[in-house]
Order: C-alpha cells, then structure tokens, then sequence
C-alpha cells in the first residue's frame, strides 16, 4: 500500500469513527410516542429531520430493542422532536404550483390522489388547526372542529388554439376557501396578502385562535 492510500484508509477511519451513525446506516432515535386507538405507547422514533412527509417511521419501545416498521395504516399519530403527525386520509393536490413562464410550454392537467398519510400538525387549537403535508411540493390543510378542509393552490397548462397558456385561475383558490370558512378573522386580516407557504398560513392561524380566545 503507497503513502497515498494508507492516508486514505486513516482518514475514513477517523471519519467513521467521530460519527457513529455512519456505520449505523444514519439512524437517530430521540424520545418520542404512537397512539393507536387512543392507546400510548412510549419509546424511541428514528428521527431523520425529514425534508418531507414520512411514508413510514421506524419505532423502538426501549433503545436496545428491535425497530418496528410503521405506517399511517398502523397508528392515529406519532410524536417525535416537538413535531406531532397524524394519520388521516385526505386529497392531494399534485398539480404544480407554479409553471415557468421561460421555458417551453406544455401540456399539464389538474392531479388529485387520496389516500391515508401522515400528515404534520403545525398549529393546535381548540378553534382552528394547520396540517402540512409535503412531497413534491406543499399541501395544506384546515380543521375547525369536524370540518376539515384541503387548501388549493395551483396552476396548469391548457392548450387553446395551435399553443398553450398557464391557467392560473386556482393560483387563489385557498383564500375563498379561508374567506368561507373563517370570516370572522378576516375583519382584521387582509386575506390579499396572505401566501400559500408555511409562514404565511401558520401566522394566520395563530393570530385567528388568538382572536377568537380574546373574544371568550
């Protein structure tokens, strides 16, 4: 072995051996729970700072025990790392959220599946509840005590004539929707300036529930 190469192997050793997960296939078990039925069950949940929704989640009632493969089909919600999932069935919207005007056009129709996923509590309330769930792209989500509502947002791409044109006329759609479902906080919030995004969304519910425990 030259020089160069016994280098090499040192290094990956070192590497290795200051992080731990690298040989553990990048497992990070944090304290967290899963509800089934109402019933609680602690233990530990292979936390991955998931950049999206998780399918499944892998979870371990003590930490020398053997992970257990779970999805939303196998429990009503899961807590890990101050972030709260639940199980439910909802519509997702897969149509794009926006098109690039720049590039060539082409064909691109409205896309809908439901089905049961997780998806992340982001505000809880006794008034009104934000649900994000995101893959691919973001989809939101209201609850006011049994009406729960999925947030539309889109564009897509119409043919008309021998060309096509971006149809944007769903750009918007979730501020009707808000504006039917939470008029009162609209008294005081400028629906035209609300986004479809997370900060957006999230600042307008807390500052709907703050309202409505004012009015109490």
């Amino acid at each position: 072995m030259d020089l160069k190469c016994y280098k090499l192997v040192i290094l990956t050793l070192f590497i290795f051996a200051l992080n731990p997960k690298l040989t553990k296939g990048q497992t990070n078990y944090q304290p967290g729970f899963i509800v089934i039925n109402g019933d609680t069950t602690r233990g530990f949940i292979d936390y991955l700072e998931w950049a999206e929704t998780p399918e499944q989640i892998f979870f371990k009632e003590t930490e020398q025990g053997s992970p257990l493969e779970l999805t939303p089909t196998d429990i009503n919600s899961f807590f890990v790392s101050a972030e709260i999932y639940i199980s439910k069935r909802v519509k997702i919207d897969k149509t794009p959220l926006y098109v690039n005007t720049n590039s060539t056009l082409s064909l691109i129709n409205k896309e809908f599946e439901e089905k049961r996923v997780f998806i992340q509590q982001i505000n809880k309330s006794k008034n009104l509840n934000l649900y994000l769930y995101r893959k691919g792209r973001d989809n939101y989500y209201l609850q006011q005590k049994e009406v729960f509502i999925a947030l539309i947002s889109h564009v897509f791409v119409q043919q008309k004539g021998g060309g096509f044109y971006v149809n944007q006329n769903n750009t918007y759609k979730f501020r009707e929707q808000i504006r039917s479902l939470m008029p009162s906080c609209l008294e005081e919030i400028k629906i035209e300036r609300l986004k479809y995004n997370l900060s957006s969304l999230s600042s307008f519910v807390s500052n709907c529930n703050l309202m409505a425990n004012e009015k109490k």
